[in-house]
């Protein structure tokens, strides 16, 4: 609705347009609750009503009953009415009539389940028939589909995950592998106890599932962040550090071979363990062979390639694959970075040094 009020077309055209079914419903309740909706249309709001408008250029008209419905088909108009997947409610009434009228369109603008008529419509030619609700019909109007998806993406959801900010994240809707997919989003895993259940399975609130370790269970009673002090030695600077983190599992983990590979960040120091993995992915990357080190697909020593025989197992990062791509661009671009701001620093080197600080 918003896109069409906002379209120099239908401006120009000025067709009326009528909105019926749960769709009308739905948005009364966004009008309720502006204050939560982007900026952008609460702006749009302050001159005007945001949806439902006789006064607007096009005008959008709400068909509150089914008497009214003859009204929206008996002129040039558009109809937006639910549900897409003509499984239910008013589209069905509206599509029992337009899809018989060869100077007619259904736009089918969300996700439709494979089974449904919606979807089936979809596939089909002209002339070819269909049954809605009990009645036979021959398609003649014109079938197009338009992906404006009604859900946020992955981004959009965990923004909304860390908004809410819940010790406990049950991911209930969706395929299972796209449910897991989701849980290793950005840091859910550290911040969260994820639930992804099955039917017949309990959640007891403040219990952490039984599938987490012990490190998991840390990330998240211990949270993220604490403190640490610097103190300077003569033979370098120490990091003390409380003793409750030293009891935390992650740390355990960090400090298992004693040492740690550290990074600088934009934000800081960055420090990792430096583990016999972490050595392996080192001389692999240093030996210039194509292997999954350098492939693109490779995250975390497992392999993201859904493709690849070795898809979401952990690989050997010498390894090799026949759907490898090496990581070409991102690494040539470095080199070339690095390249261009050599010969300019050596140009500013101060020339008082003598010979033995400068190979210092």
């Amino acid at each position: 609705m918003l896109a069409i009020r906002t379209s120099a077309l239908f401006h120009s055209i000025n067709v009326p347009v009528y909105v019926d079914g749960l769709v009308r419903e739905v948005t009364d309740l966004f009008q309720t609750q502006l204050e939560l909706l982007p900026a952008s249309v609460q702006n749009f709001a302050k001159t005007q009503s945001p949806f439902f408008s006789e006064k607007s250029s096009p005008r959008i008209i709400s068909i509150g009953l089914p008497k009214e419905r003859p009204l929206a088909i008996a002129h040039p108009s558009v109809i937006i009415a639910s549900s897409g997947m003509l499984t239910g409610g008013a589209s069905i009434g509206y599509a029992k009539i337009l899809l018989e009228r060869e100077n007619a369109a259904i736009f089918i603008s969300g996700y439709t389940d494979e089974e449904s008529p919606g979807r089936l419509l979809q596939s089909l030619e002209p002339g070819a028939e269909i049954e809605l609700d009990g009645t036979p019909l021959t398609v003649k109007a014109k079938i197009q589909r338009f992906n404006l998806s009604a859900h946020a993406d992955r981004v959009g959801i965990t923004q909304v995950i860390h908004r809410v900010n819940p010790q406990h994240l049950i991911l209930i809707h969706g395929s299972k592998s796209a449910l897991h997919e989701l849980s290793r989003a950005g840091d859910l895993r550290d911040k969260y106890w994820i639930h992804i259940p099955e039917v017949g399975d309990t959640i007891t609130f403040g219990q952490a599932p039984e599938h987490l370790s012990k490190a998991q269970v840390a990330r998240v009673d211990a949270g993220q962040e604490f403190d640490i002090e610097i103190e300077a030695e003569f033979d370098g600077a120490w990091l003390r550090i409380a003793d409750s983190v030293l009891e935390d599992p992650r740390w355990q983990h960090l400090a298992a071979t004693g040492l740690l590979s550290a990074k600088w960040t934009k934000g800081g120091l960055m420090l990792k363990p430096a583990s016999h993995k972490s050595f392996t992915v080192d001389a692999a990357i240093l030996s210039g062979m194509d292997c999954c080190a350098v492939c693109e697909f490779f995250d975390g020593y497992l392999c993201r390639g859904e493709e690849s025989p070795l898809y979401k197992r952990d690989v050997d990062p010498t390894a090799k694959c026949p759907v490898f791509v090496r990581q070409v661009v991102a690494v040539e671009s470095q080199i070339l970075d690095d390249e261009l701001e050599v010969e300019p620093m050596l140009e500013e080197i101060d020339l008082d040094l003598d010979e033995d600080e400068l190979n210092d």
